[in-house]
């Protein structure tokens, strides 16, 4: 008999161990929105009518509904994950139903539906208090209502389980608690006995594949051995395809964070080797980031013809994506350029909604490449990426409205609104803009210490006109407290815009480094004027000089 993952054990370690968890992965995704398999139309009709049934307080009735959907589970009707879709009738987060809930078990105190509808209500409430903002963001109250909630939400597991002969969505909910706290030996235990009771269960191991990412505290590794262990465990093409994309997946997250140098040190000839695991597996992601490599000589040697035909490996696969990037090359790398192609690729993109595509598109008819210039135009399309979600778009509705263009009325005060929601969503080029707006007055209050947060946010993203921004503010700062100190944060900004090719960057830095001797000596100077006797010693020099002494 496995060892449950206590609750006063739950409540101890919740707080902490989160807040490691969330220093790696800032936004916690609720463990039952991560099943990739699409919900059919008869899961989608039951589990309106069981939410119904909830709302109208007819407990019998959904009761024995529910319940023999568990039986028709235990039976082989369903399988694991049609019973999760079906359980969806129960994610509502309305407060108030709590009190429906109660009453449910109440009517039928020993009914495994009821206790296991309420532990998925609990469940869900607790993501929900603690929502989907990074830790540094997330209140104490937000963290202490999450773990109130799971609390509930594993007393109730615990008891449904108890109930039935085959309790794989209790033990579902159980293990995404122990993931939670860290309980690698509770993982483990639920792991095996998921598949002692239901040898076919995809939803548990798809939960554990996640667990062994290594945001989580797993690794490559891990997962790739975990792949291995269920190939002849029955389940089907499909579901062995969502576990590969898991793994395919977490090697390109790797791969970025070592091209970028993302809390780790930058490693150009790993991240290549994570990328192409990732290809081997058919991750297009994986392949754009191979294209991006070649494409700009990160690590390898600069190759527009290698990085085409990555992007072009993408594209194959139905990656509309791939237009992007396709006609970002045929419009800046080639030569000749070829705008006609570059525009044909974007349209392409765009007409299937890649927003990227929609905001390049946008670009050529602002710039004029290939196309009369037409502001209004790029607005259009501008506002069709936005439409469909990317945050980068308001940083290019905020650029036509900051000064006003053709057709385009200068509108300052929308300006900083469109900076501010881009920057605020985490856009690199709208946080600069954000910054660059409060250094310099533009449409708001000069204001140096929000620019350098904005400045820093954009920075620390790789935006490189940040980092000569941050350069400039620290730069200022060194000169006005006379601190070497600060001019050596100046010199290491503007040596990372110079090191990813900023044309400025190496004349700033040798600038900068003229710029700190002589605050060096600023500081030497003022230091030997704050020794006692400089004044007297300085008077008497002047006294001497004039031949007398001062009156």
């Amino acid at each position: 008999m496995f060892k449950w993952v206590s609750i006063a054990r739950l409540g101890l370690i919740a707080a902490l161990f989160i807040l490691v968890i969330l220093s790696a992965s800032p936004v916690l995704a609720d463990p039952a929105l991560l099943d990739p398999t699409p919900i059919t139309v008869k899961e989608n009709a039951l589990s309106a009518k069981y939410a119904e049934l909830l709302q109208e307080g007819r407990y019998a009735e959904l009761d024995k509904d529910v319940n023999q959907l568990q039986q028709d589970f235990e039976r082989g009707k369903w399988n694991d994950v049609n019973l999760m879709h079906i359980f969806s009738a129960f994610y509502d987060t309305d407060l108030g139903l709590e009190e429906k809930y109660n009453a449910w078990i109440a009517a039928f105190p020993k009914s495994y539906a009821a206790l296991e509808a309420r532990a998925t209500y609990y469940r869900r409430l607790a993501y929900h208090a603690r929502g989907g903002d990074y830790i540094s963001q997330t209140t104490e109250h937000q963290i202490s209502s999450m773990e109130s909630f799971l609390k509930k939400a594993v007393t109730d597991a615990h008891l449904a389980a108890d109930r039935t002969a085959k309790p794989v969505l209790s033990y579902f909910g159980i293990f995404s608690a122990a993931m939670l706290v860290g309980d690698q030996k509770t993982k483990e235990e639920i792991l095996n006995k998921t598949i002692k009771i239901d040898p076919k269960n995809f939803s548990v191991r798809y939960k554990y594949m996640i667990s062994l990412e290594t945001k989580w505290g797993g690794s490559l590794e891990k997962m790739q051995e975990f792949r291995k262990e269920v190939r002849n465990a029955g389940l089907s093409k499909k579901q062995l395809s969502y576990l590969d994309e898991l793994v395919s997946d977490e090697a390109n997250w790797l791969g970025i964070r070592y091209l970028a140098g993302t809390d780790v040190k930058q490693d150009y000839k790993l991240a290549m080797e994570l990328f192409q695991k990732g290809a081997l597996m058919g991750n297009v992601r994986s392949e754009i980031n191979i294209g991006l490599m070649y494409g700009n000589g990160w690590g390898v040697q600069k190759d527009i013809a290698e990085a085409m035909r990555w992007y072009k490996k993408a594209e194959f696969r139905g990656y509309w994506g791939a237009q992007n990037y396709i006609g970002r090359l045929y419009k800046n790398a080639l030569t000749p350029v070829n705008y006609d192609e570059a525009l044909r690729r974007f349209r392409l993109g765009a007409a299937h909604d890649d927003t990227a595509s929609q905001i390049s598109l946008g670009l050529m008819y602002q710039e004029g490449n290939g196309v009369k210039q037409d502001y209004v135009e790029a607005m259009k399309w501008y506002k069709k990426a936005e439409f469909n979600g990317d945050f980068a778009a308001e940083s290019y509705i905020a650029e036509l409205y900051q000064h006003g263009k053709p057709g385009i009325p200068a509108d300052p005060a929308e300006a900083i609104r469109r900076f501010r929601r881009g920057a605020e969503h985490g856009n690199a080029a709208a946080q600069y803009h954000l910054g660059s707006c409060y250094e310099w007055g533009k449409g708001v209050r000069p204001d140096n210490s929000q620019a350098l947060i904005w400045y820093q946010k954009a920075a620390d993203q790789g935006d490189t006109n940040a980092q000569i921004g941050l350069g400039r503010l620290y730069s200022s700062k060194a000169a006005m407290n006379n601190s070497p100190q600060e001019m050596d944060v100046a010199i290491m900004w503007y040596q990372k815009a110079a090191d990813q090719g900023d044309p400025n960057g190496a004349k700033l830095v040798e600038q900068a480094r003229r710029d700190k001797a002589t605050v060096q000596k600023n500081l030497e100077y003022m230091q030997h004027r704050a020794k006692p006797g400089f004044v007297k010693s300085t008077t008497d020099a002047i006294s001497s000089f004039f031949g007398g002494s001062i009156p």
